[in-house]
């Protein structure tokens, strides 16, 4: 798999970048990293799809039921929701994109839980792909071993019915 730095694209990969509908990258993959060697990317091909995988984010975050996510830890697995079923992987959102995802699909819902996971601990399986409004969101194809999760903790509603999250990392 090819990576390079986001600032020097190599024609084929911005070329793909523009089909998906992806401007040239710049935030969020501006900066350094702790690497020192600055953000970078691979494009490549899965299970029939194109996708971009991202040295984003340190932390990737997923939203389940409780009692699904105590059931996966007994079982030693957690393979989604029925909704993460259906479309053939598991949802997860950065610290910029959990809120709205909250907020949309899982409006009003109680007994959630918030999984706080090591993006790298994900490895090839996790892979970066646009969605809402072009962003690219982090996709799990397969199951989430609980071992990957560094956080688990309870997702209350507030009186005002919204969510209230802890502080999240990046």
């Amino acid at each position: 798999m090819e990576k390079v730095a986001a600032g020097s694209l190599p024609s084929a990969s911005s070329a793909l970048l523009r089909a998906l509908g992806v401007e040239k990258p710049a935030s969020p993959w501006s900066g350094t990293r702790d690497s020192g060697a600055g953000p970078r990317f691979s494009v490549g091909r899965g299970s029939g799809r194109r996708y971009l995988r991202a040295a984003m984010t340190k932390t990737i975050y997923h939203v389940c039921r409780a009692e699904d996510w105590a059931a996966a830890e007994a079982a030693g697995a957690y393979r989604g929701s029925a909704d993460d079923r259906r479309d053939g992987f598991i949802h997860f959102s950065t610290a910029a994109q959990v809120v709205e995802s909250v907020a949309k699909h899982r409006a009003g819902q109680d007994g959630l839980v918030l999984l706080a996971v090591e993006a790298a601990a994900l490895g090839e399986a996790l892979k970066w792909e646009p969605s809402r409004g072009g962003q690219l969101f982090p996709h799990l194809y397969g199951p989430l071993a609980p071992a990957a999760v560094r956080r688990a903790v309870p997702l209350p509603l507030g009186e005002d019915g919204r969510h209230r999250f802890p502080p999240l990392q990046d």
